[in-house]
């Protein structure tokens, strides 16, 4: 599977877009729009998150602004022209250069993004042991960590395949679909060598 990275990247560049990425209400909007997998109004936001539409407003449009949400469609919903957004079909990049200024924030931003990962995984191992199971066989999902001995080639392959492979299917592909979560480390444990390319 060598096939090319096929979504656009965003890269958060300055301090200002860092700490809009980063506020953790607007990664649950993100979360919840990437699950609804159709586009949304402002007022849906706000319905489904519990926030002011004016709220719901004003977090959609600073997404907007960074590039991560994008507009979809116009529809009269009682007489009113509903703006109807999506979530950008792009891969997030906070920069990878942690010699700079912004590593702080960088760091922060990725500390953010992963505590909510991490709390959304355990509050599902939660309901998971709580819930009789329809399909006991079925997979529903996983934890692993590990270490495996790779040259640079292979590294990258690896990155890419995964990476390739996520980024073909965020899109709803059929009404049998689930959305599943992720994250994804993968870095060289010696020092002194070159990140892996974005």
């Amino acid at each position: 599977m060598d096939a090319k990275i096929i979504k656009p990247v965003v890269t958060l560049q300055s301090e200002e877009d860092l700490r809009v990425f980063m506020l953790p209400l607007r990664q649950k909007i993100l979360r919840m729009m990437q699950i609804q997998d159709k586009p949304v109004t402002s007022k849906h936001v706000a319905d489904l998150m519990g926030i002011s539409p004016s709220s719901a407003r004003h977090h959609l449009k600073r997404l907007q602004q960074i590039g991560l949400v994008e507009h979809d469609h116009f529809e009269q919903v009682n007489g009113i022209k509903a703006d109807y957004l999506r979530p950008a079909d792009v891969t997030v990049s906070i920069g990878g250069d942690l010699r700079d200024d912004l590593s702080s924030v960088r760091f922060a931003a990725t500390v953010s993004l992963v505590s909510d990962i991490t709390r959304n995984y355990l509050d599902w191992m939660n309901c998971v042991q709580k819930e009789p199971v329809e399909q006991p066989e079925r997979f529903q999902g996983d934890l692993g960590s590990g270490i495996v001995h790779l040259d640079q080639a292979s590294a990258e392959a690896f990155y890419r395949m995964v990476r390739t492979f996520v980024e073909t299917h965020t899109q709803t592909q059929s009404v049998h679909d689930h959305a599943w979560e992720y994250a994804f480390f993968f870095h060289d444990t010696t020092t002194g060598k070159p990140p892996l390319p974005q």
